[in-house]
């Protein structure tokens, strides 16, 4: 080999060096960019798995809570359909309570001011899920029994009148202490569970059963929750009689929702379809007052535990508590002035 072909091929070889040098840079730096590529690219797809992992979770809570929606809202249902199919009478029930109504025809019912009142299996049912148990009523209206016992002994034990009766909380309570007690009401099921119970229940209208009775022939006329069901002129026709039939020294007792309440008058109130409209404390005292009654007290009933609780905690104003949490019902104890 000569001269000039050894130099020839070392700028060969070198030319070759840096080719292969260039390459392997050229390599290196597309390996580089393949992997960083490669790690942006897996950070993503863990992004956007960690973000369906997160929606997969919220769908499920979502959907546990649904389900827990549901199963409350089935267990309602249920309750309710047992609460209807409870106070649903038998046909045989039906049949004693026809004979019994023909035994003794109602009375004449006032005009009610274009109300009509829902069906008596439905108002039974009603009661069954919203008012409560009769164990639960009757604890509930024994504040009353000692006032009402006494007067009943002070008027030589003449009747006791109870205006809708319903069940017959009332009713049981008085005649277990002796009195001679009689329920009235309009609601045909109602009468029919009272004589089951062996209470002494007439299917009658309120105010037209009064008229029928004697002039101081009674000792005490009671009334829970039945005010609110009536329009003002039969409110008054009521007490106007009551006043009339009591015996001097009579008492009489009206319990009913209590409007003073913010909750009661704007929402629970309402929750019965028989109500015609809340009355205020000082209204239904007016109206007593204006029959010739002596109002001897108001007294307030059944103020809400659970708010009360939660007034507490959270350090709410009185103001504000008693609006929201205060009395639930309130009675208006009253007497016939004695001779």
């Amino acid at each position: 080999m000569g001269l000039f072909d050894w130099l020839h091929t070392g700028e060969r070889l070198r030319a070759l060096d840096a080719r292969v040098a260039a390459a392997e840079r050229d390599a290196a730096a597309a390996r580089a960019e393949a992997d960083a590529r490669l790690r942006a690219a897996l950070a993503e797809a863990a992004a956007h798995e960690a973000a369906l992992r997160r929606e997969i979770d919220d769908l499920a809570g979502r959907a546990r809570s649904q389900q827990s929606a549901l199963d409350a809202l089935a267990a309602r249902a249920a309750s309710a359909d047992d609460a209807i199919r409870a106070a649903r009478l038998t046909d045989a029930e039906r049949h004693a309570l026809a004979g019994a109504a023909a035994a003794h025809p109602p009375f004449p019912s006032l005009p009610r001011a274009g109300y009509v009142a829902p069906e008596p299996w439905f108002y039974a049912a009603f009661e069954a899920l919203f008012r409560g148990s009769r164990e639960e009523i009757a604890a509930r209206l024994g504040v009353h029994l000692t006032p009402a016992v006494a007067a009943a002994r002070a008027c030589d034990d003449r009747p006791l009148i109870d205006i809708g009766c319903g069940r017959g909380e009332w009713l049981g309570l008085v005649t277990g202490q002796g009195l001679h007690a009689i329920g009235i009401d309009v609601n045909p099921d109602m009468v029919a569970a009272c004589r089951a119970l062996g209470l002494d229940a007439h299917l009658a209208d309120g105010v037209a059963h009064l008229r029928a009775v004697a002039a101081q022939a009674v000792s005490v006329v009671t009334a829970f929750h039945v005010v609110e069901h009536l329009p003002i002129n039969a409110i008054v026709a009521l007490l106007v009689e009551t006043e009339r039939v009591l015996a001097p020294g009579g008492l009489v007792i009206l319990e009913t929702p209590n409007p003073d309440n913010l909750v009661v008058g704007a929402n629970t109130f309402w929750l019965d379809p028989s109500h015609l409209r809340p009355l205020p404390p000082r209204l239904l005292r007016f109206c007593v007052e204006a029959a010739g009654l002596v109002v001897e007290e108001v007294v307030p009933l059944g103020p809400d535990p659970q708010v009360a609780a939660q007034a507490a905690t959270e350090s709410w104003p009185p103001g504000v508590a008693h609006a929201l949490g205060g009395a639930r019902d309130y009675a208006i104890v009253a007497r016939k002035a004695r001779a």
